[in-house]
């Protein structure tokens, strides 16, 4: 899986991103065509939550239903918002699997 997504960072603007998801590891570009990534996370054990309607003044004017969150304990939760409905359900879908090991 693969796309651009916008995380919300530190300072609360949104940043967007190239980001590629592979055997379970998040990985973080600046650009699509970059070759290194500027940050990996792997993802397994973390935990998926779609942000819906709660946490309103997350979205700062975007869809709630393209808002979802990674979190883990002792780790800083990290919010991502898709470009479009599909888009958001696909992402979400394909994190779920990379959290969970089978």
């Amino acid at each position: 899986m693969s796309g651009h997504l916008r995380r919300r960072l530190k300072n609360n603007k949104w940043k967007r991103s190239w980001f590629v998801l592979k055997e379970r590891v998040l990985y973080i570009y600046r650009a699509s065509e970059d070759t290194i990534a500027a940050e990996t996370l792997p993802v397994l054990g973390w935990t998926l939550q779609p942000l819906a309607e709660k946490n309103f003044e997350l979205y700062e004017g975007l869809n709630p239903g393209l808002v979802f969150q990674l979190s883990h304990s002792g780790q800083e939760s990290m919010v991502f918002s898709a470009e479009n409905d599909n888009f958001a359900e696909k992402w979400m879908t394909a994190l779920r699997e990379a959290t969970i090991f089978e």
